[in-house]
C-alpha cells in the first residue's frame, strides 16, 4: 500500500529492448537474395551484393573492375557493347572497340560499311555524302543522280 491512500499498487517487471545495442538490419544481396554477413558490404547503384555474386549476366564472369548495369542485371564491358552497344546502320553488327566508325547524323557505320549504295564505291573522310530518307549512303554523284530521279 501507498503511505496515506489504502489502496495496494501492483508492480510489473516488463523487459524493454535496449535498442541502443541492437544489431543493424542486414543487407539482402540483389542475386542471391541472402543476408551480408561480410565485413563490407558491395553497392552497386541501388543493390547491396556478395562480391562473389557480382557476375556478367551473359557470361558469368567475376566483374571485379567496371560492371555495366541494364534492366536491373550486371555485364561485362564486352558482353554490354555486343548486346546493348550501337550498331552499324548498313550491317546491323554491333562495334568492337578496335572497329573505326563513321557517322552521319544519328547512323553510325563501319568505315567498311560506309560505302555507295549504288556505285559501291568506300566513302572516306573528306567526301560528300548523301543520305536518303531510308538511311541509305550515296555517293555525291550518286545522291545528284537518285535526287533528280525522285523529283520526275
Amino acid at each position: 500500500t501507498v503511505a496515506g491512500l489504502g489502496t495496494s499498487v501492483q508492480a510489473s517487471l516488463e523487459t524493454v529492448p535496449d535498442y541502443s545495442r541492437r544489431m543493424p538490419d542486414m543487407e539482402v544481396c540483389a542475386e542471391c537474395h541472402r543476408q551480408i554477413e561480410d565485413d563490407f558490404v558491395l553497392r552497386v547503384g541501388d543493390c547491396s551484393l556478395h562480391q562473389e555474386c557480382l557476375k556478367c549476366a551473359s557470361c558469368r564472369m567475376p566483374l571485379t573492375d567496371t560492371c555495366f548495369p541494364k534492366f536491373g542485371q550486371f555485364y561485362c564491358r564486352t558482353d554490354f557493347y555486343r548486346m546493348f552497344g550501337p550498331r552499324c546502320a548498313s550491317c546491323g553488327l554491333g562495334f568492337t572497340e578496335a572497329d573505326k566508325a563513321r557517322k552521319i547524323g544519328d547512323s553510325m557505320y563501319h568505315t567498311h560499311c560506309f560505302t555507295c549504295r549504288d556505285c559501291s564505291a568506300n566513302l572516306t573522310e573528306g567526301d560528300k555524302v548523301g543520305c536518303d530518307h531510308r538511311g541509305n549512303l550515296f555517293c555525291e554523284i550518286d545522291y545528284i543522280k537518285q535526287s533528280n530521279s525522285s523529283e520526275v
